[in-house]
């Protein structure tokens, strides 16, 4: 992308929706990016995640310059970090795509945090076995918990934006050859197919 290409969503976000002018229109700067994320298309909320997620996920926020995109914000006047403000941006797309983020008691946690830590490899052969395990010791509840975390992301193509390490997970699809695509539909046929087999629980009525 270069500087000039004014119809790229994220100069649309944080040239339109961050100008100079933009706390006389805003009470907050949280107001201005559920505004934008409000009227945004589903194509321009995922170009924006596009942009901020390697930021996020390498760990180098503060190189992320909003003047390179017609933006004239500084976090720091409102007491933020630029993660905690690019952190805020993804957060609130997440919540428009119906992208759950969580605390650390939900399942998620539990099984990309408690299966994929960074010795899983000297406890399972495969991430398939890990899969596997986990979803064949945990309750019905906590799979459907995990289908209502990955579900959205396979629903409206954006796999590849889903971060393991938000989970407290550490686990690179691409270094067994797979796609994050592959992967999560990897959890979600194992845990449909549990759920196939596990037995109905009695009505009650």
């Amino acid at each position: 992308m270069t500087d000039k290409d004014r119809n790229h969503p994220a100069r649309q976000f944080f040239g339109a929706y961050f100008h100079q002018d933009w706390s006389l229109i805003y009470d907050s700067y949280q107001a201005a990016i559920d505004d934008f994320v409000r009227e945004a298309s589903p194509q321009q909320l995922n170009t924006v995640l596009d942009l901020i997620e390697p930021y996020l996920q390498r760990g180098n926020c503060e190189d992320f310059e909003i003047s390179k995109y017609g933006g004239n914000y500084r976090p720091e006047g409102d007491g933020l970090s630029k993660r905690e403000f690019l952190t805020a941006i993804r957060r609130s797309i997440h919540r428009k795509m119906g992208i759950i983020d969580v605390d650390k008691n939900h399942p998620a946690m539990q099984f990309f945090g408690g299966y994929f830590h960074q010795d899983w490899k000297l406890v399972y052969e495969s991430y398939l076995d890990v899969i596997e395990d986990f979803v064949r010791q945990a309750s019905l509840e906590q799979l459907d918990a995990v289908l209502d975390v990955i579900s959205p992301y396979l629903a409206s193509d954006s796999c590849e934006h889903f971060d393991i390490g938000l989970f407290g997970g550490n686990y690179h699809p691409e270094e067994d050859g797979i796609s994050k695509l592959d992967f999560l539909s990897a959890i979600k046929q194992s845990i449909e197919q549990k759920r196939r087999i596990a037995p109905q629980e009695p009505d009650t009525e």
